[in-house]
């Protein structure tokens, strides 16, 4: 279904008062940000409006929530068009709080493979990262395109309920009993929640379960603003090693 189908099926459905005026200045704020939005990247708004739409229209039909992904697009856009942010923004933020009631609450963090209908969502995670986290870790399409090459990739998008949220791939190198944490990210508009340490607990308990684990390695650029004391509230700790210019931790079980 195209977009103006879905936003044809919005404007006709049977929703609350508030949420049917929310929902049409979310679409008004996307027709206002498509003229201005970069002819490159007028695929993330095409892709924010047309998953939260689908799924506002039936929550229950998708296994994969993207429209708070969806939402925050829009949202970052607008920040970019004072004007725009100025007449849509404080609607943008009452309609994040009345879809967290109609989604229902989003809780439990779980690791969960990736396929075709979630890839192109989970790559786009990644290019929403701001500097300078955006230069910590590379992008996710690279880290698939790495995957396909490797014997030893194992990866998994982060979910929170049916939520993609970040992305984690390891060097899974059960012949030599070698666990690394290769790449870890979660989007910034799932940041601060404690979604990054639930899942990195997740990986260790299924780094814990393969042949012969002892431990679960990693390395990270040095960075005021990176990763180092996130990984040492998990209990790592760095090796004195340094490997191409990456600071190497470890968690022993």
């Amino acid at each position: 279904m195209s977009n103006q189908e879905l936003i044809r099926e919005v404007r006709s459905a049977s929703f609350s008062d508030e949420l049917e005026a929310g929902l049409e200045q979310f679409v008004q704020a996307v027709a206002a940000l498509s003229s201005l939005y970069p002819a490159q990247h007028k695929y993330r708004i095409e892709f924010g409006e047309r998953t939260l739409l689908r799924e506002v229209l039936d929550p229950d039909a998708h296994e994969t929530h993207w429209w708070q992904t969806g939402l925050y697009i829009i949202r970052k856009g607008l920040e970019d068009v004072p004007a725009l942010n100025s007449q849509y923004g404080q609607a943008m933020d009452e309609l994040e709080t009345q879809l967290d009631g109609h989604f229902g609450p989003y809780e439990a963090v779980t690791l969960r493979e990736i396929d075709s209908t979630t890839v192109n969502g989970v790559c786009l995670l990644s290019e929403l990262m701001q500097y300078p986290q955006s230069t910590f870790v590379a992008p996710n399409a690279y880290s698939l395109a790495q995957a396909l090459f490797s014997d030893i990739a194992w990866y998994r998008a982060v979910y929170v309920g049916k939520a993609p949220v970040g992305f984690a791939m390891l060097e899974d190198d059960e012949q030599n009993q070698n666990y690394y944490l290769w790449r870890f990210m979660i989007a910034p508009q799932f940041q601060k929640f404690g979604y990054g340490r639930a899942a990195i607990e997740c990986i260790i308990d299924y780094v814990k379960s393969r042949p012969g684990a002892s431990e679960l390695s990693l390395s990270y650029i040095p960075h005021e603003q990176g990763p180092a004391q996130f990984y040492r509230k998990l209990g790592f700790i760095e090796t004195g090693e340094i490997d191409e210019g990456e600071v190497c931790m470890r968690l022993a079980f």
